[in-house]
């Protein structure tokens, strides 16, 4: 359990600035056409490390096809995330009575402060944008 919830940690940092990351690029359409040209380059295979997942998400929910679209998929993804984990280990999560260090228990709940600390603005341009586009 202990191992599981360090791993759960991780991959919700990871997601976080992954997630955050593709969405700043995505107001720059040139940097995100090099992003998309050098993909395996070090510095942006971290940026469009889950392109795989995130792109019939963006082109069949959210129907962007055309360059210079706000990443809405990545905010989506990360939302997920996060309520993920805000359920799992949050202020009444599931495994709260479970988790055999409280120090672990506390990080991870830092952790979800942290994804909101993200989330929060990206929704919010999210939704002035996306309220201006209908």
């Amino acid at each position: 359990m202990y191992w599981g919830c360090i791993c759960l940690g991780a991959a919700g940092l990871l997601t976080t600035t992954v997630c955050t990351a593709r969405f700043i690029i995505s107001f720059f359409p040139g940097l995100e056409k090099v992003a998309e040209q050098r993909r395996w380059q070090l510095p942006w295979v971290a940026v469009t490390l889950y392109d795989p997942l995130l792109q019939p998400v963006r082109r069949r929910v959210f129907g962007q096809t055309q360059e210079g679209d706000l990443d809405y998929a990545a905010v989506a993804l990360l939302a997920v995330i996060c309520s993920l984990l805000e359920t799992l280990v949050g202020k009444d999560g599931m495994l709260n009575d479970f988790i055999p260090d409280f120090a672990l228990l506390h990080a991870l709940q830092w952790v979800i402060i942290f994804m909101h600390g993200q989330l929060l603005p990206a929704w919010v341009l999210v939704v002035l944008r996306w309220g201006r586009q209908i």
